[in-house]
């Protein structure tokens, strides 16, 4: 390990006028306490505040890594908060939950962004956490919804559960349908997120209760049988729906 970069980096702040109140070295492995010291004699920022990032096997062990480091006390007396207890129980439980989780299932996520998996980030990792808790490692796929309508549904015999999760617009919705469609008819564990909700009601009113011009006010105009209203959203902007706060909502027949 080399502290020389992290000096240079120091400097070169510096010299722009940028005085660095903490410094949080990353590493893949742990820091030798005389390093840290090293660090904070020859950049002139005291022990406490230089922090060491160790590369841990979850990212939720991280914030748990810092405060045992004290970051939370010492960026609260830099900015000149009140200082205050940090309950970290609920990290410390969850990252329990990761080690024993030795279960592995795998999910298939199906949605008009495939191609671009950062646009489900905060998704993927509600359905891990979701996973950790009962003890699961979730194997996420993910698979553009053009594909299903294209090819089929036999992809989705490799999967043990399946998520819709939100999007708009109508391009893409047949895949979606018969995703909906092969899950509820092949009792596999089933999620919809938004459009991928609206997608269950549409395929159900479809083909389980006979409707089969069944849809969304969003995707077209000249239905008999919406499932899902416009008006139920408060705001319809540029064709997509959009909700505001909590809606009570009651499915009949």
């Amino acid at each position: 390990m080399k502290t020389k970069p992290a000096q240079n980096s120091v400097r070169d702040l510096r010299s722009k006028g940028i005085e660095p109140d903490v410094l949080v070295v990353r590493s893949d492995l742990e820091i030798p306490e005389g390093l840290l010291q090293k660090l904070s004699l020859m950049c002139g920022i005291p022990s406490k505040c230089v922090i060491p990032s160790c590369t841990v096997k979850s990212i939720y062990q991280v914030p748990f890594n810092y405060y045992q480091c004290g970051m939370g006390a010492t960026l609260l007396k830099k900015l000149q908060l009140p200082l205050q207890e940090f309950d970290m129980s609920e990290w410390v439980n969850l990252s329990q939950h990761i080690e024993v989780a030795q279960e592995t299932k795998r999910v298939a996520v199906v949605g008009k962004y495939g191609a671009l998996e950062d646009a489900y980030y905060s998704l993927n990792e509600a359905l891990k956490c979701a996973g950790y808790w009962k003890g699961v490692q979730l194997a996420l796929s993910f698979i553009d919804a053009s594909v299903i309508a294209s090819e089929g549904v036999d992809i989705l015999q490799a999967f043990d559960g399946i998520c819709l999760p939100g999007g708009s617009g109508k391009e893409g919705n047949e895949g979606l349908l018969l995703t909906a469609q092969y899950a509820r008819e092949k009792s596999v564990p089933f999620l919809g997120i938004g459009l991928g909700f609206q997608i269950m009601m549409i395929e159900f009113a479809r083909n389980v209760l006979g409707y089969q011009d069944a849809d969304s006010e969003e995707f077209r105009e000249d239905s008999e049988h919406f499932v899902v209203s416009a008006s139920q959203s408060g705001v319809y902007k540029q064709g997509v729906q959009m909700r505001i706060g909590a809606y009570a909502g009651k499915i009949v027949s």
